[in-house]
């Protein structure tokens, strides 16, 4: 079978070389041709010698004349075809030309076997389409001789086609791993050239290339220099075992001078590159203006060696301060072994010294290897070297600790060595620590040793060894660090502070280190945490080292503390050494402890309280202390105060015959208030204390022995975190007293009386039920409940069960209840009997704001009359409601706007004056309507002192009543302190001229009101109006009235309009200085009046400093470009101003407001209004710069650095996603619009989540077409509604590069078929064009009647998908190359436009699947098809069938092609039974049907399908019968008529 197949495969071959040579004419050419394409053929030879030499010259390949263009062509298909051949040679035939060498580009793009192409003494002249094969796609060819043409003539080119060739020429690795280099792999990060075993190895070209690609520089370029890096990947280069020389060594080293991205180079086994190559590649390595950035080199076996070269490399690995790794394993240094271990030593980053197998000796080079690296010390260590040896003042501290959470390198033994060179006759350093080191007993031996021998650290006070590495381990077999240090101890006297926390230390020599210690005067500290030593024995020391820095008597009075001083929770710190009997205590009486201590002085006082808070400390279970008899004074007493307030267990404190004054026992109050255990104090023996402060001092220890739930409540009532204060108790011993109540109401009156003006309390309940509480409590609480703060907080007071009884005490209790509007009183449970209901009687009568009072279950009265009792009280409170004044008080309690009082409404003189008396406890009471009404000089007092409560009010209308002269003046009074009220209206009324003098001294103290109304009173004259219309306008009111709300911030004075009062240079001096400390002016409007230079120049300065005035108007004022100057400049500093109106001024010029504005200037102006100007008529350009400059102002900022950098960056997304409620508007829109076609790097842009309306959709979706590169655009979750949904819509009806388009989540998706045309739009760009079209068409609804697409399936594709085709047929099929392939979601989209007008589906070429047709059939129901075209698909018998259905149920179904796709004989079969129905027999409504080329339907099938088509369109009768043959329906005798007699029947 072998055999067979070879002949097979030969016979094809041979068919295929005489296809090849049908297109040469000249028999001669055509068989040298066929014997040199044999030749190659039959493996005879890998050259095609095809060189024209003469007629004359007979060569051995038979060519004996030069080919003609045809024969040309045919070798270049020849060549095209992929032969395998290695050299073809065309020389000396003089048609080789231009066009030879485009079709042999075009070939060699197929080759890849052909090396070598000669066209000497051609007529090629342009070698620029074989250079671009070559680079392009061609890899094999290395060798082209183009010499005696033309072309040698382009130094160029040729130069070109050289480097080209030496490309192809490289080993495979390096052409394969060029491309990636230049394209910036991120994937590449080594470049691993090391072809071991290679057929060739990489030389110095081979460099040149890897040069040429890291720094972008062509390698053509002569003479080659490189000057810059464009490597950003490749880390490691690797070119061991080559053939580099120097001259590459060179090359490479002048890259590495610019390269900061290589990590690591390798050139081992190179042993061309000699000494010379080594010191080039170490001179670029070498500091300064040299590569700092390699880290690894590789030098092994390179044949370097010498004097000269080993100092060259001894200097590149002192100066480098990156280079870690340095392997010159197997040169020539056999004298350089000190040279190296000396560079080992100092340099900062070396880690490895490969130096083995160069000739140095092996106790040296064992030296070498193991000599510890200055790179592994701490940073702080090797920068503290240097100071140290030169013995410098400067350098007093050093500190090498290492902490695991800092990282970093660790001390150890090896790199101590060089902390203990340094520190050999060093005598500056004082304080060394390392601590948390990795330096074991080896190593602190060696370091007690350099302490303690005299010579090194000799002013060394400060050594911290803690947290080392002492434990035993194998290699040392006793470690005993304890004897190490307690060397050290006795030998270095500057020693005082030393620390061995968190160490191991031998158990046998810590005594040792103890006694060391005691003895030792000058030692401080010695700190032993951790090590084992025993926890008294840690005490002690802690104890006792700092006493020996404290005077006489503090140390022995001290040593005396820490020994017995203590007993029993005693603390003796007196001079006489007296105990005294305290509350319930008692103590025992002691010896005498020193002398008399005077505290007076602050150093002996702060040694004297700092041992007893550290007695304090140490003994948690003191609870008395005695300091009698020592000069404290009262700054002596302020640590013992700070003591109590941390000592929760003290319980007595003796501080008699101390020196303390009344100055101080405040303080000592508050501790002994705060600390509830205090429960006794001595302070005799102090005449300087008076009687009150003892008092207050036993009140407070009175007060200490109250229950501990009392004065829990208490401190939660200092604190003000209470909403309901609540003591109840059923166990009589602990229910509250009067007393304690007392205290209570005391510290709730103290509580909110420390409330700021305008600032509520918490509390809101006081249940004090279930208390032994008398009628001296209710006193207590009627001044809670009086109090401003508590009043307006407390709605609930219970005080059920205790023992009140109905006394006077009551009635102001309520008559407070009422006044503080308290929701809820109850009382039940008590002593009240009948007076207490009359009590509570009277005052529902009094007061309608009495809430519900609980008198239930009295105990002094009977339950049947308690129900009488409760009912008349529940009677009394519904009839004495008025229905006007409780309508007037429900509107006071509900804050309304307008309280009317009805005429005739039958109010009293009470109801008046409760209704005056409580307007002002309404926030939100506007206008106070008391018009015609009964209203006379009486009852304007009355509103007079309502208005003395500064309500709200802002207008009062008291028209039509009876008010006098006496009344208005009444009223006048009332009214200086109010400021809301803008209008009073107190017309026709009985007042006279007299009432003008009144109102104008009021407004000149009340500039707040704006109108009052005179008119209708009859005694007034026009005059006398007029005058007071002058008092109205005059602007030095309004001056007067805002200036004080400026200098305070008032939040409801944010704008300043001067625009009709008018205004001068004083004017708005005095209201700019008011300005300087506001924040709550906005606006200041100064239109219609002039300004002059005085006064804008300070508008300007105030303008640099004021950042809160958001809108300034200067409209009418006269300005003019000079005047502006001062202005424009001051506003670069300003950062708050938003709107500055500049209308009908005198503008001509605004560039130095433009140059004001931008990032560094005032980025929050929006808007400049310029209308009236010059400017906009005569400089439309310069008012077009600044709107530009404002619209950048509009935007966020952080929208403001995208545009910023987006031109240089080359930004692909621009992410700018908002939180839904706030982020990016329209503007922010329209400026990016602007800044897309300009930014051609940016591929999508996602605006999710922002504010962006129609506005800014419609400016994004303008500039769509202008930006190609946008290819997806995100706007989810904004305010885009429909009219921004239709421009986006109309936008991408020209728009082919937008693939999507996200809208989701906006308001304008509510209309279901705008948002589907806009996103069909959007994924018709991801499909081909004529899909588009389509959808273009169907959105406009101009749907066509036909869909017509033809696919663009090759021959391969189509016998992919119909694989059962034999190559036989491939010939058969004419596939035209028209439109990419539709997908899925191509039919999809296309179903979608699909209308009942279409006709025809024509889809050929797309390789569709049933589904596809079975949606494109569902989609056209209803649709009167006529022709149905899916040639060359995937269709199967499903989808075929249901076509047939569907042709089944159309009689205007003419035509159905499913020609070359997969449909069986039975759906064949079916088909023709549709064509074979009756009413498929008139000519007029013929079908067709097209079956051929299926591989699955059978020849006679489709002989029959043939058939039918040819009967179906010449003669019915014919068709009939034919159908009645092949149904065996026929039976013979006459044929139809018009078929007999031959003809067409025959």
């Amino acid at each position: 079978m072998a055999a067979a197949a070879r002949e097979l495969n030969s016979a094809a071959e041979g068919a295929a070389l005489e296809g090849l040579l049908e297109g040469v004419a000249d028999v001669g050419q055509r068989e040298v041709l066929a014997k040199a394409f044999t030749a190659v053929r039959l493996r005879k030879g890998s050259s095609a010698d095809l060189s024209y030499g003469g007629a004359e010259d007979k060569y051995h390949n038979g060519v004996v004349a030069p080919f003609d263009k045809q024969a040309l062509k045919v070798i270049a298909k020849w060549v095209e075809s992929g032969v395998n051949i290695s050299t073809l040679r065309l020389s000396h035939h003089p048609d080789v030309d231009d066009e030879t060498i485009q079709d042999l580009s075009a070939a060699l793009k197929q080759n890849h076997f052909l090396d070598e192409l000669s066209l000497f003494g051609t007529g090629v002249a342009d070698l620029q389409p074989l250079i671009e094969a070559l680079q392009e796609h061609n890899t094999s060819l290395t060798k082209v001789n183009v010499l005696s043409t033309p072309a040698a003539e382009d130094a160029g080119k040729m130069s070109e086609l050289f480097w080209t060739l030496a490309e192809n020429d490289q080993p495979l690795r390096l052409k394969f791993l060029l491309p990636k280099v230049r394209a910036h792999d991120p994937l590449l990060s080594t470049l691993h050239l090391d072809d071991r075993g290679g057929a060739k190895q990489y030389d110095d070209v081979s460099v040149r290339f890897v040069v040429a690609a890291f720094s972008g520089a062509s390698v053509a370029l002569s003479p080659f220099a490189v000057t810059e890096s464009i490597n950003r990947h490749v880390t490691s280069l690797i070119l061991s075992n080559s053939a580099i020389t120097v001259d590459g060594a060179r090359l490479l080293a002048s890259y590495l001078v610019v390269d900061t991205t290589l990590r690591v180079l390798d050139l081992s086994n190179s042993l061309q590159l000699k000494s010379s190559g080594v010191e080039a590649l170490a001179a670029a390595l070498t500091p300064p203006g040299s590569n700092t950035s390699v880290q690894e080199l590789k030098l092994s076996y390179t044949n370097c060696g010498g004097e000269r070269c080993a100092q060259v490399l001894a200097k590149m690995v002192t100066a480098n301060e990156s280079l870690q790794v340095l392997r010159l394993r197997g040169n020539e240094f056999p004298d350089a072994g000190r040279l190296f271990l000396k560079c080992k030593k100092i340099s900062t980053s070396l880690r490895v010294l490969d130096v083995a197998d160069v000739g140095i000796p092996p106790s040296l080079l064992e030296e070498i290897q193991d000599s510890p690296l200055l790179c592994d010390a701490p940073a702080a260590l090797a920068a503290a070297l240097p100071p140290l040896h030169a013995n410098s003042g400067l350098l007093t501290t050093v500190n090498v600790a290492w902490n695991a959470h800092q990282g970093g390198c660790a001390l150890n033994d090896a790199t101590l060595q060089f902390l203990l060179e340094a520190l050999q006759g060093n005598t500056m350093l004082t304080a060394l620590d390392i601590s948390g080191s990795r330096v074991t007993y080896p190593g602190l031996k060696d370091l007690c040793d350099t302490l303690g021998a005299g010579g090194g650290a000799t002013a060394l006070t400060t050594l911290n060894l803690s947290r080392l590495r002492f434990d035993p381990s194998p290699s040392v077999e006793r470690p005993e660090p304890a004897k190490d240090v307690c060397r050290l101890l006795t030998v270095h006297a500057a020693l005082t502070d030393v620390d061995l926390s968190h160490n191991y230390l031998e158990p046998d020599a810590t005594d040792t280190l103890y006694d060391i210690a005691i003895r030792r005067r000058t030692l401080r500290r010695l700190n032993l945490d951790g090590t084992g030593v025993d926890a008294v024995k840690r005490r002690r020391i802690d104890m006792i080292l700092p006493l020996y820095a404290l005077p006489t008597p503090f140390a022995e009075l001290a040593l005396f503390l820490y020994g017995p001083g203590v007993a029993d929770g005693e603390l003796d710190f007196s001079a006489e050494g007296e105990w005294w009997n305290g509350h319930d205590m008692t103590s025992p009486k002691m010896a005498s402890h020193g002398a008399q201590l005077d505290l007076t002085d602050p150093e002996n006082r702060a040694l004297a309280m700092r041992l007893l808070c550290e007695v304090l400390k140490e003994e948690g279970d003191i609870t008395l202390v005695n300091v009698s008899s020592h000069l404290l004074g009262d700054a002596g007493l302020r640590p013992l105060v700070d003591m109590l307030n941390t000592t929760p267990r003290m319980q007595g404190l003796k501080l008699a015959r101390t020196g303390i004054t009344d100055a101080a026992i405040t303080h000592l109050a508050d501790a002994v208030k705060r600390n509830t255990s205090v429960v006794a104090a001595d302070i005799s023996g102090n005449p300087d204390i008076s009687d009150a402060s003892l008092d207050l001092i036993q009140a407070y220890l009175t007060f200490n022995l109250m229950p501990a739930n009392v004065k829990s409540l208490l401190f939660d009532i200092d604190d003000d975190r209470l909403e309901e204060v609540c003591y109840t108790s059923d166990d009589p011993g602990d229910q509250l007293r009067d007393n304690w109540l007392c205290i209570l109401v005391e510290a709730l009156l103290r509580v909110a009386g420390k409330k700021a003006a305008g600032e509520a309390s918490q509390v809101a309940v006081l249940d004090f039920s279930n208390s032994y509480l008398t009628n001296a409590a209710l006193a207590s609480l009627t001044e809670v409940l009086l109090h401003p703060v508590l009043a307006a907080s407390i709605r609930t007071v219970k005080l059920a069960n205790c023992v009140l009884s109905g006394t006077q005490h009551l009635a102001t209790f309520l008559e407070a209840a009422a006044k503080a509007k308290v929701a809820l009183v109850d009382l039940s449970c008590n002593y009240l009997g009948d007076d207490g209901y009359q009590i509570l009687r009277l005052m529902m009568d009094r007061y309608d704001d009495l809430g519900e009072v609980r008198m239930l279950e009295d105990r002094n009265v009977p339950a049947a009359k308690q129900q009488v009792v409760l009912k008349e009280l529940d009677t009394a409170r519904d009839l004495n409601r008025h229905p006007h004044f409780k309508h007037c008080l429900r509107r006071i309690r509900e804050h309304d706007a307008t309280l009317t009082v009805i005429k005739d409404s039958g109010l009293n003189y009470n109801h008046m004056r409760v209704l005056c008396d409580v307007m002002h406890l309404s926030e939100a009471l506007r206008e106070l309507d008391f018009s015609h009404g009964v209203i006379n000089d009486q009852g304007a007092g009355m509103i007079a002192r309502g208005f003395r409560g500064n309500p709200p009010i802002e207008v009062l209308n008291l028209a039509h009543n009876k008010l006098t002269v006496m009344g208005a003046r009444l009223l006048a009074s009332g009214l200086e302190g109010s400021t809301h009220l803008k209008r009073m209206d107190l017309s026709f009324n009985e007042l006279d001229g007299r009432a003008i003098g009144a109102m104008v001294e009021l407004l000149n103290i009340n500039c707040s009101i704006l109108d009052v109304d005179l008119a209708g009173n009859a005694q007034i004259t026009q005059a006398q109006l007029t005058e007071l219309h002058n008092a109205l306008i005059n602007d030095q009111p309004y001056l007067k009235a805002v200036l004080p709300k400026v200098r305070v911030s008032d939040v409801a004075t944010d704008v300043l309009d001067f625009s009709t009062t008018g205004h001068t240079a004083l004017t708005l001096l005095r209201v700019c200085e008011a300005l300087g400390g506001n924040t709550g002016v906005h606006t200041l409007d100064l239109s219609r009046h002039p300004v002059t230079e005085a006064g804008v120049a300070t508008l300007a300065a105030m303008l640099e400093v004021h950042a809160a005035l958001e809108t300034l108007v200067l409209d009418g004022c006269g300005l003019t470009d000079a005047l502006l100057a001062p202005l424009f400049a001051s506003m670069q500093h300003n950062q708050g101003l938003k709107t500055l109106s500049l209308r009908d001024n005198h503008i001509a010029d605004v560039t130095e407001l433009v140059d004001s504005l931008g990032v560094d200037g005032c980025n929050t102006l929006q808007a400049v209004e310029l209308q009236g100007n010059p400017i906009v008529k005569h400089a439309p350009l310069q008012v077009k710069g600044l709107e530009n400059a404002l619209r950048s102002n509009t935007v966020p900022l952080s929208l403001k650095r995208v545009l910023a950098g987006i031109n240089t960056d080359n930004v692909v997304l621009i992410d700018l996603p908002g939180s839904g409620r706030g982020g990016h508007g329209d503007n922010s829109a329209v400026t990016l619009a602007a800044a897309l076609p300009k930014c051609p790097s940016v591929l999508m842009v996602n605006l999710a989540g922002n504010l962006i309306g129609g506005d800014g959709a419609s400016e994004l979706a303008d500039v769509l077409s202008d930006s190609p590169h946008v290819l997806r655009m995100d706007l989810s979750g904004n305010k885009i509604g429909e009219d921004g949904l239709r421009a986006f819509r109309r936008a991408l009806r020209e728009c082919y590069t937008l693939k999507r388009l996200d809208l989701e989540g906006n308001p304008g998706c509510l209309d279901a078929q705008l948002f589907a045309h806009v996103q069909h739009l959007a994924e018709a760009n991801c499909h081909p064009q004529e899909v588009k079209d389509w959808v273009v068409a169907g959105v406009a609804g101009n749907a066509e009647m036909t869909l017509s697409i033809h696919g663009r399936m090759s021959a391969q594709q189509f016998l992919k998908v119909n694989a059962k085709v034999s190559a036989d047929d491939q010939k058969a099929y004419d596939l035209p190359p028209l439109c990419p392939l539709l997908t899925d979601a191509s039919v999809a989209l296309l179903c979608a436009y699909v209308t009942r007008d279409l006709r025809d589906i024509i889809l050929p070429y797309h390789g569709l699947e049933c589904h596809a047709l079975l949606r494109l059939l569902d989609a056209t129901k209803g649709a009167p098809l006529t022709s149905v075209n899916v040639k060359c698909n995937r269709i199967k018998d499903e989808g075929a069938a249901a076509l047939c259905a569907r042709a089944a149920d159309l009689p205007s179904m003419a035509f159905v092609d499913l020609a070359q796709n997969d449909i069986s004989d039975y759906t064949v079969t079916r088909l023709m039974q549709v064509m074979m129905r009756p009413d498929r027999g008139h000519p007029d409504s013929p079908l067709i049907v097209r079956t051929r080329r299926n591989p699955r339907v059978t020849q006679a099938r489709q002989q029959d399908v043939q058939l039918l088509n040819q009967l179906s369109t010449r003669h019915v009768d014919l068709k009939q019968l034919f159908v009645g043959l092949m149904m065996g329906d026929w039976a013979g005798g006459e044929l139809p008529g018009g078929l007999g007699g031959g003809g067409m029947l025959d």
